[in-house]
């Protein structure tokens, strides 16, 4: 369907998955596709399992140009939400570009999945898998956001696949975290390794921002490890309230 504008489905990540598939969505076709609480990814065994499902996306991102993340709206989102109850959690990927071949509107491509906690546990490192969808726009994009939603200082956070995040997207510019995404990233991160200083990751990096509760766990001497810098330009650092520093 190549003069479709927007595909919605909300329900069977699997079922929406195959829809997809079947339409063809051109490039310029704004897609919002996301899985039922109910699903959870029971039925898969393995890692190996949820990359084979998900390489059914793999035609529709191939077909969107790297340059297509070069606008200043263009930016990559990474989002863990902590389900009530606390026994499962929803990924969600959001990719923002701009397709000037065929048009300047903005473009929303967001996939979100409900998966069990003890299967996220015994299979980390969802983010790989994302990737490889589309390293071209990974590796292309300028904007990244990094949120946590619903976890408790006692629940065991992604850190691995923010890592992955951080590592896949070298051309960052400007750089989200919010939800206690900068406290996961400084206290498993950087404080372990100093190589894992977000300066070592991406070395375009200019604003930082920060969510206000961001702000208020990170110690004043973690924000230096957050933006590490050995020559060159100091790192900006944005409060999402409009307070800034450098």
């Amino acid at each position: 369907m190549p003069a479709l504008k927007h595909f919605t489905c909300r329900g069977p990540f699997y079922d929406g998955l195959e829809v997809m598939r079947r339409l063809s969505l051109p490039a310029t076709c704004i897609v919002h596709l996301s899985g039922s609480e109910a699903a959870l990814g029971h039925h898969l065994a393995n890692m190996s399992d949820w990359e084979a499902t998900l390489s059914t996306l793999s035609p529709h991102l191939q077909a969107i140009p790297a340059a297509a993340m070069n606008d200043p709206s263009a930016g990559l989102s990474l989002h863990y939400c902590r389900l009530p109850g606390g026994y499962a959690t929803e990924i969600k990927l959001t990719l923002t570009y701009v397709n000037e071949l065929e048009s300047s509107q903005v473009i929303t491509f967001e996939i979100g999945v409900c998966f069990a906690n003890s299967f996220l546990q015994s299979t980390p490192d969802f983010t790989p898998s994302f990737v490889r969808l589309a390293q071209h726009l990974f590796a292309n994009t300028r904007m990244l956001r990094l949120e946590l939603t619903g976890f408790d200082a006692d629940d065991q956070v992604p850190e691995p696949d923010l890592w992955q995040a951080v590592k896949q997207t070298p051309a960052i510019e400007k750089l989200l975290l919010a939800g206690g995404a900068a406290k996961v990233l400084c206290y498993h991160g950087f404080k372990h390794d100093p190589t894992h200083a977000l300066e070592s990751a991406f070395r375009k990096l200019c604003t930082l921002i920060l969510g206000r509760a961001d702000e208020r766990m990170l110690e004043l001497n973690d924000l230096p490890a957050l933006v590490r810098r050995e020559g060159g330009p100091p790192v900006e650092i944005v409060y999402l309230e409009g307070d800034a520093s450098h």
